[in-house]
């Protein structure tokens, strides 16, 4: 994702591919597209986020979640907060060099 990224921020990129890889095994009904995560990153950086957390849920979960199902599942007591656990783990064990990957 690296390539179409536009974040200045490697941080950014790690979180933005953390969550990506956190999104997909959630087995979402409609996972963000590659687009939608760019947009999303662009939304993180316009909103000075570099980490997430679990409290950001009410202002992010638009951004991740387009059907009610998965708002639903999200928004269960610990739906966000393991999506966010999980992006983190898979960011912290990423290397700047395979972020683009």
């Amino acid at each position: 994702m690296r390539l179409r990224s536009e974040a200045t921020s490697p941080e950014l990129q790690r979180v933005i591919a953390g969550l990506s890889w956190a999104l997909r095994a959630y087995r979402m009904e409609k996972p963000p597209s590659i687009a939608e995560m760019i947009e999303f990153e662009q939304a993180l950086e316009i909103l000075g986020i570099t980490e997430l957390a679990a409290e950001q849920r009410d202002l992010l979960l638009p951004f991740l979640a387009k059907t009610r199902e998965d708002r639903k599942r999200l928004t269960l007591k610990d739906g966000f907060d393991s999506l966010v656990r999980n992006a983190k783990a898979k960011a912290g064990n990423l290397k700047p060099e395979a972020v683009g990957s």
